[in-house]
């Protein structure tokens, strides 16, 4: 019984060690990325449309942060973040889309590479 506790408890630190490292392999640059695109979602008015049904901004962040939760060990880049937590629906396979006032409505994916590509040119400009 002893040895199957120490195999246990083994097992559990080579896990939390794995993913911890693999939490760890993201950098600072792509962290801000995603806390970007996240704060740009959150404050810009728009609804955000899951599997057929309408959110607000809030919301969607909120879907979005337990998704990157889940998905938080394959996530090295903020495009990874957009392409798992932000495209389309795990369970369903449709994807979002964004609904902005006086806008047509765009797939998620591709309004958050429009909204990243603004950021990476006034990251750019500011060098």
């Amino acid at each position: 019984m002893f040895m199957m506790s120490k195999l246990f408890s083994l097992c559990l630190f080579a896990w939390f060690v794995f993913t911890t490292s693999a939490i760890a392999e993201i950098n600072d640059s792509e962290l801000e990325k995603i806390e970007y695109l996240k704060a740009v979602l959150a404050t810009s008015g728009c609804e955000f449309e899951r599997n057929g049904k309408r959110y607000d901004a809030e919301q969607a962040v909120s879907h979005i942060n337990k998704k990157y939760d889940y998905f938080r060990d394959e996530i090295d880049s903020a495009e990874e973040f957009i392409g798992l937590t932000a495209t389309k629906s795990t369970m369903s396979g449709k994807p979002y889309y964004i609904y902005c006032p006086g806008k047509e409505k765009i797939e998620s994916s591709a309004w958050l590479h429009d909204k990243l590509g603004v950021f990476t040119e006034s990251e750019n400009a500011k060098r």
